[in-house]
């Protein structure tokens, strides 16, 4: 009867042991689980995309708009510009 206890004690030791063994494993397993997880960050100011730039058009003397120019004057063909007021060639060569 003592050698059966004895077994019996034994067996049950190597029981405890084994499911603390066991145990152990499976918290390593849950802490690498959860130190394995990839959180997410916020995304740093310089990925935002801002609104876009305003365009402002460099302002330039010589820059008249289309009614401007239709005051002081008119293309004549592709490179010849009369000036409004002003004698064509042909009128001045008839004065």
């Amino acid at each position: 009867m003592k050698l059966e206890q004895k077994h019996q004690a034994l067996e049950a030791e190597k029981m405890e042991s084994e499911m603390r063994t066991k145990e152990e494993e499976e918290a390593a397993i849950k802490e690498l689980r959860k130190s394995m997880v990839v959180k997410a960050h916020p995304v740093p100011s310089f990925y935002r995309e801002g609104p876009p730039p305003k365009f402002e058009p460099k302002k330039d003397r010589w820059n008249r708009s289309k009614d401007r120019e239709y005051e002081l004057g008119s293309w004549i063909g592709d490179d010849l510009w009369v000036i409004r007021g002003c004698k064509s060639i042909e009128q001045q060569g008839e004065a």
